[in-house]
């Protein structure tokens, strides 16, 4: 949340994309301790990005315009 504390049972959509043009979509909900996790299983080498797309949580609002709420970056 904005205070930084965790929200558990918030529901999130993520969008991640292969350098090499493939993609999935996910959609997870947050455990108590704040986190959604995913996975792809075989994923290819290379460098990936990762998109939130959206979160909804009871009495909260999602700020899509926050970049460090939004995407990253990592290879593997």
């Amino acid at each position: 949340d904005d205070l930084g504390s965790p929200v558990a049972g918030a529901s999130v959509l993520l969008l991640l994309e292969h350098e090499s043009g493939s993609s999935w979509s996910f959609s997870g909900t947050t455990g108590s301790d704040g986190t959604a996790t995913f996975s792809v299983l075989n994923a290819p080498s290379g460098c990936y990005t990762t998109t939130v797309t959206d979160v909804t949580a009871a009495a909260l609002t999602w700020d899509p315009d926050d970049p460090a709420n939004v995407s990253g970056e990592f290879c593997k």
